[in-house]
């Protein structure tokens, strides 16, 4: 009998296992919105899933994203199947003047089969998206760019809005409870100081499938079609010095800036070409201040009101340069045209002592894209990226006496200028780059003596920089009065000088008194 029992037990647990094994665990119940409905009995699916925008890179920087719904999925529980159709904006701009003629009154039936319609899509098959990533693209990513432009304009409320989260693995996405259905999805925030994004047009479903005799919600994920561009500026002391983030280049000179940047890849059938725009701090207005090294750039005119840019000798754009600020803007507006990267030589206005600041100067260079969805070039939403470069520039003080004049030398012994002392005991001479500098007398105040031999001091880097005033580093030479014979001690020594004078000369009168008396006596004596 304790046979037969264990030997059943043993069958139902095999039994149990084998029936458990064969549950799928993603099996859900339909639930549906009974007041939306198309066909004969088919109500809007309510059930939700996740929805995840996969990035290529370690951190968001801010970005997030809108969903569009486009296609809606009914279900009829007594025929136990879907169907799908258009939501109601998308129906509407289908429907519209807007849409392009040949999808113009598109059936769900044509839509599904231009490229699947991204609604069998599977992010886990490698096989997870369909995106207008490129300027020429298939006939569904071009729908979807057009679409996403026609949102943008008629400022289309998004169904579901997407916030930046960071898997443990340091992988980042976005993620949410979606309705089933296809959605258009859109960057939200892509405007940045440290980098910019263009992203594709991205569709993706959360999706009802069946699954033998049950159904199952599968989720939605894409790996977002994005390009970045990494703006890059640097400076040089001078047109054969090394290049880096900052220059120390003092007053005048002749620096040298270089900016180097990527062309993203825009999304098929933009609705306006797209239009990239870099703008330049302060350049100076001389023969060649911008040079392209990329190999087919040229520009027609370098003067202050600008030429056009070509590249291998169709028009690419636009550069132009502010007489008065000297701020350039180079506007490329035919991008497609445009290698993969663009890098140009610039050459700044140098630092005077009119318009800078002891210490560190900045200098900024912008980079812009326009918005691939809109209309119009001056929109609020842009991709912004800026970077600045810094230029140094230091000043010798000297502590010493009014009216003393100097004489300053650089370690190649070339005279970088002279120094004055005022008032106040203190003159200054700017615009100096780092190094020792020899400082010699000229000219002595009245009254004093001209010193002999010269001074060093070390500005800048090594130097002792002023308390308070940035960029200013001091040396101390002061005067002394030329030499003679001082008066000392108090008045009672004084007089006893005088006194003493005095008894010398009338001692010298009594003597010479004394002897002409002697010689008369002498006189009267022989007669």
């Amino acid at each position: 009998m304790n046979k037969v029992v264990k030997l059943g037990g043993l069958l139902f647990i095999i039994l149990f296992i084998f029936v458990l094994g064969n549950i799928d665990v993603n099996a859900i119940d339909i639930t549906t919105d009974t007041s939306e409905m198309i066909g004969s009995g088919y109500n809007l699916v309510t059930n939700r899933g996740d929805f995840r925008v996969y990035v290529n890179n370690n951190s968001y920087d801010r970005t997030s994203f809108d969903l569009f719904k486009i296609v809606n999925v009914y279900y009829n529980s007594s025929r136990d199947e879907v169907l799908y159709g258009f939501t109601t904006n998308f129906q509407t701009f289908l429907n519209s003047s807007e849409c392009p003629s040949n999808f113009r009154a598109m059936t769900i039936e044509t839509f599904m089969t231009l490229n699947n319609g991204g609604a069998i899509r599977d992010f886990y098959d490698n096989n997870y998206m369909v995106s207008g990533g490129n300027l020429i693209s298939n006939d569904f990513a071009k729908l979807m760019s057009e679409y996403a432009g026609y949102a943008k304009r008629r400022s289309i409320k998004f169904d579901y809005y997407l916030s930046s989260y960071t898997l443990s693995s340091g992988r980042p996405y976005v993620s949410s409870s979606i309705e089933a259905g296809t959605y258009l999805v859109l960057p939200k925030h892509i405007s940045n100081e440290t980098k910019v994004s263009v992203f594709g047009v991205m569709v993706d479903s959360v999706r009802l499938e069946k699954s033998g005799s049950t159904w199952i919600l599968k989720d939605a994920g894409i790996l977002a079609k994005e390009t970045n561009t990494l703006l890059t500026h640097q400076i040089a002391a001078n047109y054969q010095g090394s290049f880096s983030l900052s220059a120390d280049v003092g007053y005048g000179g002749s620096p040298e800036g270089k900016i180097s940047f990527a062309i993203p890849t825009y999304p098929a059938n933009s609705l306006i070409p797209p239009i990239i725009t870099v703008t330049i701090d302060k350049v100076r207005n001389e023969s060649g201040w911008l040079n392209f090294v990329t190999s087919g750039f040229s520009i027609s005119d370098l003067s202050s009101t600008g030429g056009t840019i070509k590249y291998n000798n169709q028009a690419a754009g636009t550069a132009e340069r502010n007489a008065t600020t000297g701020l350039v803007k180079l506007k490329f507006t035919n991008v497609s045209i445009l290698p993969s990267t663009i890098e140009f030589k610039y050459h700044p206005e140098p630092l005077n002592s009119t318009n800078s600041v002891m210490g560190a100067n900045k200098r900024n260079a912008t980079l812009e894209f326009s918005d691939p969805y809109t209309s119009s070039e001056t929109v609020a939403v842009k991709t912004v990226q800026r970077k600045a470069v810094t230029f140094y520039a230091y000043a010798l003080q000297i502590t010493g006496t009014n009216g003393a004049e100097f004489k300053v030398t650089d370690s190649s012994g070339g005279t970088k200028g002279t120094v004055t002392i005022e008032s106040n005991g203190i003159g200054e001479l700017k615009g100096l780059t780092s190094g020792t500098y020899t400082v010699t007398q000229t000219k002595a105040p009245a009254g004093y003596a001209l010193l002999s031999g010269s001074q060093t001091v070390k500005v800048g880097t090594g130097g002792t920089q002023v308390s308070g005033k940035n960029g200013y580093y001091n040396i101390t030479i002061k005067n002394t009065i030329l030499a003679m014979l001082p008066f000392t001690g108090s008045i009672g020594t004084i007089i006893y000088t005088i006194v003493g004078a005095l008894l010398i000369v009338g001692s010298i009168i009594f003597i010479i008194i004394q002897k002409k008396k002697n010689k008369e006596n002498q006189k009267t004596t022989n007669i």
